[in-house]
């Protein structure tokens, strides 16, 4: 079977055509430019198999990035999968007040100990430390499943070097750091009507929901900050 009909057949499956091409693309390990360019070529017949598999799978509610287990973040790929949160475009405007206060504070800053609280799959940590080759980054998460996706991605961007993993209550006990960057679970186990069933039925419910106002981890957190000395 051919691209061109490959891609047309999986339209009926996949209400989305960008992401059947997404999908093929990954399957045949190609650019989907090349899926454009060259629908004339043949797929065998595996490939077309593990394909419509994975359009059957997105039609059941699967998320693309968890199927093809790359999200991009800040100009990076990471490596993701169902332990942990798909990482979220807005969360970069985390990745940007920090970078942005380490630069307005770089003269008494100029190898800032950061933590990253809730790192999941490390997104912020290690886009920080792309972006601070000074910076000592402390990545923490309740979920030892996470750290590891974490660690994954470290190991793939190359920054181990610069963080540390540790499985934590927030901050209890952790050394010394100057900054704490936070994305913690915010919405209230009362509102999963809110949620969409997508997110709802496949991603972590441990990185989604904070209890029954949805507050309760940040004001843990405050709590632990307002007794440090």
């Amino acid at each position: 079977m051919r691209i061109r009909e490959i891609r047309t057949r999986a339209n009926a499956v996949v209400k989305s055509a960008l992401e059947a091409d997404i999908l093929l693309a990954y399957v045949l390990g190609k650019p989907r430019e090349f899926l454009l360019m060259h629908d004339e070529v043949e797929v065998a017949e595996k490939d077309a198999k593990t394909f419509f598999g994975l359009c059957e799978e997105r039609a059941a509610g699967v998320p693309v990035a968890y199927l093809t287990h790359e999200r991009e973040f800040f100009g990076l790929k990471f490596y993701v999968d169902q332990r942990v949160l798909i990482p979220r475009p807005e969360t970069e405007l985390l990745v940007e007040e920090t970078l942005r206060l380490c630069k307005d504070y770089e003269a008494d800053l100029p190898a800032p100990r950061i933590v990253d609280v809730g790192t999941g799959s490390g997104c912020v940590a290690i886009a920080l430390a792309k972006n601070l080759p000074n910076a000592a980054i402390t990545a923490v998460d309740i979920s030892e499943d996470a750290l590891a996706v974490a660690y994954k991605n470290a190991k793939t961007h190359g920054v181990t070097s610069q963080l540390t993993f540790r499985k934590n209550n927030l901050i209890v006990d952790l050394p010394p750091f100057d900054i704490i960057v936070a994305n913690l679970p915010y919405i209230s186990t009362s509102e999963t009507a809110l949620v969409s069933p997508e997110t709802l039925h496949h991603e972590p419910h441990l990185a989604l929901f904070g209890g029954a106002t949805g507050y309760e981890l940040f004001i843990t957190l405050f709590s632990q900050i307002a007794a440090l000395p």
